[in-house]
Order: C-alpha cells, then structure tokens, then sequence
C-alpha cells in the first residue's frame, strides 16, 4: 500500500498537497495507471491521500511525485544539453 502525499484537482490537472488538501473533498490519484478518486486523510500520523475503494490501493503504486517527476525531467535535459549522452 502506497502512501499519497500528491494528489490532483477532481476535474483539473492541478497537483495538491495533502497538508494543503480539504478533508471531504475528492481528488484523483496521480499514478497514471490508477486515477481513482482519493480523499485526505488527517489523524495523528502525517495527512496524506487514501483510496475510497481499497482495492484500487492494492494495485496502485501511488504514482511519481511531481516533485521527483520534475527533478528527473530537469536532469534529462541538463544530461541531453551536454551532448556526453546519446540517450536519456
């Protein structure tokens, strides 16, 4: 079970973070192969995102931060700028 601390907008693109999140309000999922509706979740451990449907949450691998995404994006255009490498 993957922990969720991304999540997008119900109807938009727009990324959200759980500390930022309403707590009855739904998001999706941001794995691109789960999209399924997640809500915040807030007690004594750290607020992040839960699947409404426990078992979409087996299979989901909570997707790749935006964070982590954009660093790998940033990184594959600084290595492909330098020409030292023939793929990324």
């Amino acid at each position: 079970m993957a922990i969720h601390e991304w999540a997008f907008e119900a109807d938009s693109d727009v990324y959200v973070h759980a500390n930022d999140a309403i707590k009855s309000k739904p998001y999706r999922c941001t794995d691109p192969l789960c999209t399924q509706e997640i809500r915040r979740r807030a007690g004594s451990n750290t607020p992040h995102f839960y699947h409404l449907n426990p078992d979409a949450d087996a299979t989901c691998g909570g997707g790749e931060g935006p964070r982590h995404k954009r660093a790998k994006e940033l990184n594959a255009k600084a290595f492909r700028e330098s020409g030292e490498y023939k793929h990324v």
